[in-house]
């Protein structure tokens, strides 16, 4: 769909047979020669059917460039929480680098590229329950309730070193930027506390005050603050299995015990 309202129909399969174990993967090709805006898939189970899972959906499109992408090394350093992705292609290395920061509450994903004005795309939010995204300046945020009262906001905050960032239709575009941080935080307004209704304050105020405070750190600043915040956890606790066969038979049988637990 060209406006999210009147839909073409690219493809369509019936009567699927399920699959025989869990964990497998159908995939399905189909012509289409239009830039569409919006895409969408349809379920419908059978008359039969006691349940109905669609499990994961991955919608994509053959891209030749993506071939020719070259040295992928994709990454989770366990010592610092930090997820990487680098790659190479025409010439240009690509970067991304990943982390949750509980410090600033908010999760970051810092895009960078070995030649200047090499990122070009947009930022989106989907939201599962219906409400409309709003984007102005550099922020993005959805918001809306549940069917039980329960409010929810996720806010996105896009920083772009060079290029230009517009705020159109309820997406952040950006054209021709050196490198981009995305900032996400999302929150609701549950309480922990029957006696005023498991419900405290609107999420709002909160997670602009948090967004705001991380979009004005670098990236080095909240990356540092979550692997001090991350490490004082993970390294208060150390294995060390070195050591020959030889050596380990040298010790007494209680503590070869120790060292094989």
């Amino acid at each position: 769909s060209a406006d999210g309202t009147n839909w073409t129909l690219l493809d369509r399969h019936e009567n699927e047979t399920p699959f025989p174990e869990r964990h497998q993967r159908k995939t399905y090709t189909f012509e289409n020669a239009t830039a569409y805006r919006f895409y969408r898939f349809r379920f419908q189970p059978a008359p039969d059917c006691t349940h109905f899972q669609v499990a994961e959906v991955e919608l994509g499109r053959p891209d030749p460039e993506e071939e020719q992408a070259t040295n992928y090394r994709r990454e989770l350093d366990v010592a610092t929480a930090l997820h990487r992705v680098t790659y190479t292609r025409d010439g240009v290395t690509y970067q991304r680098e990943a982390f949750c920061s509980h410090p600033d509450r908010v999760l970051v994903v810092r895009f960078t590229a070995s030649r200047p004005g090499s990122y070009t795309g947009r930022v989106e939010l989907s939201d599962a329950h219906g409400a409309t995204p709003v984007a102005e300046g550099s922020r993005l945020a959805v918001a809306g309730a549940l069917s039980n009262g329960l409010r929810y906001e996720a806010q996105v905050r896009l920083l772009c070193d060079g290029g230009r960032v517009a705020a159109t239709d309820g997406t952040l575009e950006f054209r021709g930027t050196d490198s981009l941080t995305v900032l996400l935080t999302p929150g609701t307004d549950y309480l922990n506390r029957s006696d005023r209704g498991w419900r405290g304050d609107d999420p709002h105020l909160r997670l602009t005050k948090a967004l705001d405070s991380a979009a004005s750190k670098s990236f080095d600043a909240l990356k540092a603050a979550h692997v001090a915040d991350y490490r004082s956890l993970f390294d208060r606790f150390s294995l060390d299995l070195g050591g020959t066969a030889a050596d380990r038979q040298a010790l007494p049988t209680d503590e070869r015990l120790l060292v094989y637990h």
